[in-house]
This record gives structure tokens, C-alpha cells and sequence, in this order.
């Protein structure tokens, strides 16, 4: 969603920018249109995470506009817990690739935390991380799959939009005003299909998180030690 609502300001402020002849207006414009859209699809997807959450647990998800207005008190909040989940993931990149790929799965539920059940800060990455304790690579399999599903359907799509259209990569590239514009729905068409998708990729780790969530593993907890009895005289 956020994608196709960039390319679509991407597309109007060119068309700005030609009609007003104004570099530093469009530019402007695009600023503002791209902040605005970005910050509208990052309600609509916690929106979209919220309802998925209530529907799977037998819940009557919001309506469309309550949904997207609570979602509002998540955006700092949400842009917070990225910043951090990203922060955190990229120090591990930077020790060496393994650390990253094992602090990206830790912390891959921050979000999740963050607007089913209200973890703020740091509270969510630790929430994410003691879910994925133990389990590392049970978790790391149910998300990759689904991702990897999803990641080749696209690419399949587009193939075949490539195709339909005329606008394959290996193609020469020219100017003309027909190419044009099967570039134009091309770039759109494709956002589409990544709008469609979104929902997909969406529920399958909202819904592991909330399985993690129902079958915890206990952590440092004491093991049972049996007491012998004195022997009997």
C-alpha cells in the first residue's frame, strides 16, 4: 500500500511539475505528498495487523474508519519500535552477518508486540525476543516459508506483466510516448500486486505471533528435584 501511494504522488507531482515548470515547487509537493502517503499506509497497515489479530482470535474486528483512527496513537510509537528493531539488527550486520540474521528473527515480532498488546520501547523487543527464545529456528522457518512463497508469486506476476506489457529489462529502452506509458502501468500495476500480497505476508506472522504467544517456553525455570525420604527403621 505505501508503495503504490508513492508511486501514484511520484506520478502526479511529475505531472506538477511540468505543468508549473517549477523544479522546487514539485520537489516541495512530492515532500510533502510522500511523507503524507507514507504515514497513511502505516496506519492502514496497523490497521490491517489489528483486525487480523481479532479476527483469528474469534474477535469482531473495527470498522474501517475507527480502526484506522486508533491506529493513530501507534504511529510514534510504531516509528519508535522500527528505529530501534533496526538499530538493533544492524549492529548485529555489523559484528558479522550471522548476529544480524539471528537479531532480525529475535525482534521480527517487536511490531506485533507493539499493537496487539501495547509494548512500548524496549518492552516490545523483549517481548519479540522471549517469544523466539528456544525456537530460533522453528520461527525462522515459518517466516522465511511464507515470505519465500509470497516473494517468487510476485515475481511470477511481474514476469508476466513484463511480458504483457512489452517492458522486459533486457528490452532496448527507448523515449516514445507509447513506452511511455506501458512503463507508467507497468510501475503501477506492480504496487498493486504488492497492495494484494501485503495482506498475506501480514496475517501469516501476526498469526505466528499470536500461536507463539499461546504456547510460551518457560525460561529459567527451576527443575523439579524429587526428595528422598530418611529410610524407615
Amino acid at each position: 500500500m505505501p508503495t503504490l501511494l508513492v508511486t501514484l504522488a511520484g506520478y502526479t507531482v511529475g505531472i506538477t511539475m511540468v505543468a508549473s515548470q517549477s523544479f522546487a515547487m514539485g520537489l516541495g509537493l512530492y515532500l510533502i505528498l510522500v511523507i503524507a502517503l507514507a504515514l497513511f499506509g502505516f496506519m492502514v497497515g496497523i490497521a490491517l495487523m489489528k483486525a487480523v489479530a481479532m479476527r483469528y482470535e474469534g474477535q469482531t474486528a473495527m470498522p474501517l474508519g475507527e480502526a484506522l483512527k486508533n491506529s493513530m496513537k501507534y504511529i510514534l510509537p510504531g516509528i519508535l519500535v522500527a528505529i530501534l528493531t533496526g538499530l538493533a539488527t544492524l549492529g548485529g550486520f555489523l559484528l558479522l552477518i550471522i548476529p544480524g540474521i539471528i537479531f532480525g528473527i529475535w525482534f521480527a515480532f517487536s511490531f506485533q508486540a507493539l499493537v496487539i498488546d501495547d509494548k512500548h520501547g524496549t518492552d516490545a523487543l523483549k517481548t519479540s525476543k522471549h517469544l523466539v527464545h528456544a525456537r530460533w529456528f522453528g520461527v525462522f522457518w515459518r517466516l522465511f516459508l511464507p515470505a519465500l512463497v509470497f516473494g517468487l508469486l510476485y515475481m511470477a506476476l511481474q514476469w508476466i506483466l513484463q511480458l504483457i506489457l512489452g517492458v522486459r529489462s533486457e528490452a532496448v529502452i527507448d523515449s516514445t510516448a507509447s513506452f511511455t506509458v506501458r512503463m507508467v502501468m507497468y510501475t503501477i500495476l506492480t504496487s498493486i500486486l504488492s497492495a494484494l500480497l501485503t495482506p498475506f505476508t501480514t496475517a501469516a506472522s501476526t498469526i505466528l505471533y499470536i500461536e507463539l504467544k499461546k504456547n510460551p517456553v518457560q525460561i529459567g525455570m527451576p527443575t523439579e528435584t524429587k526428595v528422598e525420604e530418611p529410610p524407615k527403621e
